[in-house]
């Protein structure tokens, strides 16, 4: 899955149990980010989304997901349907 560190944002989980987690970010190294990332924004109608992930060391921290999904052939039904016969014993 494509994903990117963001640098400067950093993760703690809330001090009060209604908080789940507080995000400090570095506003100049955000600002940055945006900045060198704004075609994928632009392509996605300037949204973007920050996952909140946990790394191996179980220090949570944030990445930019930059995932596009495939397109996927289309098939007809008619492909579907190319190897069975209409008569196959089924009451249906």
């Amino acid at each position: 899955m494509p994903q990117e560190l963001i640098k400067g944002m950093y993760v703690k989980k809330g001090k009060v149990d209604f908080v789940l987690f507080e995000i400090d970010f570095n506003a100049e190294l955000l600002a940055k980010m945006l900045v060198d990332e704004k075609d994928w924004f632009a392509k996605n109608k300037g949204y973007g989304k920050i996952r909140v992930m946990m790394s191996k060391a179980g220090k949570p921290y944030c990445a930019l997901d930059k995932f596009v999904p495939e397109k996927k052939e289309s098939v007809s039904v008619s492909d579907h349907l190319e190897n069975r016969s209409e008569d196959d014993g089924l009451p249906f």
